[in-house]
Parts: structure tokens; sequence; C-alpha cells
């Protein structure tokens, strides 16, 4: 008789882990993509803070808090995007076109300026932080996954040594056969591909779970 070990595994690559991957390549692309141009997320969000605050002055809406606030959330919006210098230049722009044309000049309104900045600095920190967490999280899946690949290798190598066939099936399916050691051709007297096709023939005798 042939003793035959069979393996209860998952997949290679189990498809929560294919989802992840999937997930994380489109938005690690765009952020690649506006880093790559942040001169151009620059001058879209300094003709946003034109239009956040020169219309205030056109329309003499008596709102300059409003127009304040949007400014500041469009700096913060830049950094967050391109890093807190960016956020910090644009910022500056909005707030000087505040203060030309919402503010009227008042002195007070320069007390806001370091505001301003800091808010721009803090999001584009956060950002930064959280890109570099999300790197480092990669980092850690991609070591697993080297270290998990070298064990199904060394698997697969003590499993081709043995006397004997070796099966790894799905979990809770033991028709659902992934892998059939090369010894199934010398010792059955037929393929690895034919001995996962039939798999009433791969059964055997021991089961190892």
């Amino acid at each position: 008789s042939v003793a035959t070990a069979r393996v209860l595994a998952h997949d290679s690559e189990p498809v929560h882990s294919q989802l992840n991957k999937s997930s994380t390549v489109a938005p690690e692309l765009q952020v690649k993509w506006f880093r790559s141009h942040a001169w151009l997320v620059a001058l879209i969000g300094l003709v946003l803070e034109a239009a956040a605050t020169i219309p205030f002055a056109l329309l003499d809406v008596s709102a300059p808090e409003a127009s304040a606030a949007l400014a500041m959330l469009i700096g913060a919006a830049v950094a967050f995007v391109v890093g807190p210098r960016w956020g910090a230049l644009v910022s500056a722009a909005g707030w000087g076109l505040f203060f030309a044309f919402v503010a009227d000049q008042e002195a007070r309104a320069i007390l806001a300026l370091p505001v301003w900045l800091a808010v721009a600095i803090l999001a584009g920190l956060a950002s930064d932080r959280l890109r570099r967490v999300e790197r480092a999280r990669q980092r850690d899946v991609g070591e697993l996954d080297a270290v998990r690949h070298e064990a199904e290798s060394r698997y697969h190598a003590l499993a081709e040594a043995l006397p004997l066939v070796t099966l790894i099936s799905a979990p809770n399916d033991r028709n659902s056969v992934s892998y059939v050691s090369p010894q199934v051709e010398t010792l059955l007297g037929y393929s690895p591909a034919e001995g996962q096709e039939d798999r009433h023939e791969a059964r055997g005798p021991a089961h190892v779970q």
C-alpha cells in the first residue's frame, strides 16, 4: 500500500489578502501622482483661495469668518495632499488675499496668520504620519508574504523528498486538492495533474490534519 499524507491548508494567497493588496494599489498610485505634481495641486489651491476670498469683497458680504474658515480649510487640504510646505505656502497666499480683500488690511488680521500656517502645517504633518504608518504596514505584509512563500517552498521540497504521496486540500473539503507531490507518478502511475482531477483515487489510508 502507498502512504498518503493529506494536509488541510488555505489557498496560497487568501482572497482577503488579494483584496487588501488591490485596495491599497489605487490610493498609493494616487498619492504618488499628487506628490509628483505638488505644484499643480498648489496652483489649484491658490485658485480656490482666490475664489474663497475675492468674491466676499466684491459682493460686500458681511461674513469674513466664513471666508477665513473656507480659505483655511483649502490650505489644510493642500497640505494633507502634498505636504506641509506646499500647504503653508497656499495658506499664506490665502491669508494675504483675505487680508487685502476681506479684512481691509486690518491690523488684527495679522494675528491670524500664525493660526493659518499652524493649521496647514499640522494637517501636512498628520498626512505624512499616516503615510509612514501605511508604508510600514505594507512592508510588514510583504515580509510576512516572503516568509510564507519561503515556508511553502521548504514544505514542497520536503514533501517531494519523502517516499509517500502528499496532498494539499482546502479546509473542510478533502475533495478540493490543490497540490499533489510528484511521487504520485512513481508510486501510483499517474501525474500530479491527473491526481488532482481524480480526487477519489488520490485519497489514501493515512490522513494528517
